[in-house]
C-alpha cells in the first residue's frame, strides 16, 4: 500500500524537526528557504502553496537539500546563491559566502570612487565576484578588474553579470 503524495505543509514540518534536531539555528526559515528554492518559488509566496502536494522529484530534492543543511552545509551553498548589495550572487564551495558586513566595504569604496574621481580599480581575491559586480553596477563609469588565484573561484565569478 502506497502512502500517497507528500503535502508541502507536512514536508516543511518534517524538515523543521530534522533541522532543529541537527542544531540548525533557524530551522523554520531554512526549511522554507530550501522548499522555495526546490519549488522555484519566491520565499514570500511559499506559504500560499502549503496545501500543494509535492511531486516525487521535488520531494526527493527537498529531502536531499534538508540532509545537506542538517550536515551543517551553509544554506547559501545548498541553495547555490545569496543576496549581496541587492543582487543575487551565485554561491558554492568554490568561494567564501559574501557577508552582509562586506556591503559596507562597497559603500565606502563607492564614496572614495566618487570623491577621488577614480575610473578604474582592481579587486584582488574576488571570490564570488560580489564586490566587483556591485561596484561596477553602482558606478557604471568604473572599469573593474577582478582577480583571484583560485581558478575555481574565477569560474564561479565569471557567470556574474550586471
Amino acid at each position: 500500500m502506497s502512502e500517497g503524495p507528500v503535502i508541502l505543509r507536512d514536508a516543511l514540518r518534517g524538515a523543521e524537526a530534522s533541522l532543529t534536531e541537527a542544531g540548525v539555528r533557524s530551522p523554520d526559515f531554512d526549511a522554507r528557504a530550501l522548499a522555495a528554492h526546490v519549488l522555484g518559488l519566491p520565499l514570500s509566496e511559499l506559504l500560499l502553496h502549503r496545501d500543494q502536494p509535492l511531486n516525487l522529484a521535488d520531494a526527493l530534492k527537498f529531502e536531499q537539500a534538508v540532509e545537506r543543511r542538517c550536515a551543517r552545509e551553509p544554506l547559501q551553498y545548498v541553495i547555490g546563491e545569496t543576496e549581496f548589495f541587492g543582487r543575487v550572487i551565485r554561491c558554492d564551495r568554490r568561494a567564501l559566502i559574501p557577508r552582509p558586513d562586506t556591503e559596507v566595504l562597497v559603500e565606502v569604496a563607492l564614496e572614495l570612487v566618487r570623491e577621488a574621481s577614480i575610473s578604474s580599480l582592481v579587486e584582488v581575491g574576488t571570490g564570488t565576484g560580489a564586490v566587483a559586480i556591485a561596484l561596477a553596477a553602482e558606478a557604471p563609469h568604473l572599469e573593474v578588474l577582478a582577480t583571484d588565484l583560485s581558478a575555481a573561484a574565477l569560474e564561479l565569478a565569471e557567470g556574474l553579470r550586471l
